[in-house]
């Protein structure tokens, strides 16, 4: 892979995610995580306009929402989020390839967007195309858990 293309895709990534308001943002201490701006107030309910709620692509097929809990779980992000959700085709038995993860701040989103953007295998299974995680277009649990 050309490590150029892989800068430019991981930079966007960032930028969708705000991460140039991040960096600039004091996070030292609880209280910065309030305010509006692009990070909202940083509650995980999607109403402050900050980016909570992840939409992972290229998952592997056979990766369920258990599987992949599991997988966020043993990456160090237990605690961090409250709603997992792998959609699933009864018919085919089988996902659909995405997944919707809701994390508890936009820096607990940007911390898993950061490490987990462009991986090449999740659930102990090998991804034919690299991972892409993006904004939801339903930002917070309740408007995500809603509309799946």
């Amino acid at each position: 892979a050309d490590l150029g293309e892989e800068a430019d895709a991981n930079e966007a990534c960032c930028l969708a995610f705000g991460a140039d308001a991040l960096e600039e943002r004091d996070t030292s201490d609880d209280s910065s995580c309030g305010g509006g701006g692009i990070g909202g107030d940083g509650d995980g309910d999607g109403d402050g306009g900050g980016v909570t709620t992840v939409m992972i692509r290229n998952l592997p097929v056979l990766c369920s929402t258990e599987m992949l809990a599991a997988e966020l779980d043993r990456s160090g992000f237990a605690t961090r989020y409250d709603y997992c959700h792998v959609p699933w085709d009864l018919q085919e038995k089988k996902s659909k390839g995405y997944a919707f993860v809701n994390w508890a701040s936009i820096q607990e989103a940007f911390a898993f967007t950061s490490e987990w953007h462009g991986r090449r295998s999740v659930c102990g299974m090998h991804c034919k195309r690299a991972l892409n995680l993006k904004p939801a277009t339903w930002q917070g649990k309740q408007k995500t858990v809603s509309k799946n």
